[in-house]
């Protein structure tokens, strides 16, 4: 489950371009974490929610701006950044392929064209990499 909640809630940065954006350097892998669900919330909630001071890089006030916009957009105050991209469609694909459900997607297979994937480690900007 803790895997499940950083993917579903943007601690992911295969699934969340947003990290991409806010967080360059980023490197959490989140296939590779033990974390239970609860602590997958404790990280993931303040990169979602928890305001930040404005900066330069960081106009907005946000950690992750992506990630807050989807909050607000969502008006019920989730913060569901990679959705049920994994867990609820591969199991809709996986029953309707096996056909153990009766209803099933009309217009062919629920799942249609390969899933896409962000690098897991997001590249850190230009100038942080420079040196003196």
């Amino acid at each position: 489950m803790g895997r499940c909640t950083l993917g579903y809630h943007g601690g992911d940065a295969s699934v969340s371009p947003f990290l991409h954006h806010s967080l360059p350097g980023y490197n959490l892998d989140a296939g590779d974490q033990e974390l239970s669900e609860n602590d997958a919330y404790k990280l993931c909630f303040p990169l979602s929610l928890d305001p930040w001071a404005p900066s330069e890089e960081d106009p907005s006030g946000f950690r992750v701006e992506g990630h807050a916009m989807i909050r607000r957009w969502g008006g019920d105050g989730s913060y569901g950044v990679g959705g049920s991209r994994g867990c609820m469609r591969s199991c809709f694909d996986v029953l309707e392929r096996q056909k153990k459900i009766e209803q099933t997607f009309c217009g062919g297979p629920f799942i249609r064209r390969p899933r896409w994937l962000l690098p897991k480690k997001v590249q850190p900007r230009k100038k942080d990499t420079q040196t003196d």
